[in-house]
């Protein structure tokens, strides 16, 4: 894979990385920590918040592991039925990223995947936004 190629791939996984899977994770942890429903209190948080600290990681883990495991699926989508994925380099050249990973479903993980290295949310959604292990040693 040349230079622009790998720009290219590393582009298109912060975008998606951090326009889906971060949105995602964002969503889910503001439903069930400051609720979604305007005015009205919302049920799905006062659920929550009625747990204790132990049932609250398990659904904070399940929340994750949901928003992951479909962001997995996602790019298998994509690379199995081989939709094209455009993207735009800096040099204003068009280059189709989607055969040029070895699998793109696994791109996202491992020490150095695209989660690892671009979402806010690499320790998985916390009880309290703000607070995962990578913000407080930042």
């Amino acid at each position: 894979m040349n230079e622009d190629q790998q720009a290219a791939l590393e582009t298109f996984g912060k975008m998606l990385t951090e326009e889906v899977f971060d949105r995602a994770c964002a969503y889910l942890q503001a439903k069930v920590t400051r609720g979604m429903t305007g005015t009205q209190e919302d049920p799905m948080q006062q659920a929550y918040l009625s747990l204790d600290d132990s049932a609250k990681r398990v659904v904070n883990r399940l929340m994750f592991d949901a928003v992951d495991q479909t962001f997995a699926q996602f790019l298998n989508f994509l690379e199995v039925h081989e939709i094209p994925l455009p993207v735009v380099t800096r040099q204003n050249k068009c280059i189709d990223v989607q055969g040029l990973s070895d699998g793109l479903p696994v791109e996202p993980y491992g020490d150095s995947g695209w989660i690892a290295r671009f979402s806010r949310f690499r320790d998985g959604i916390q009880t309290v936004p703000g607070h995962s292990r990578h913000e407080r040693m930042a």
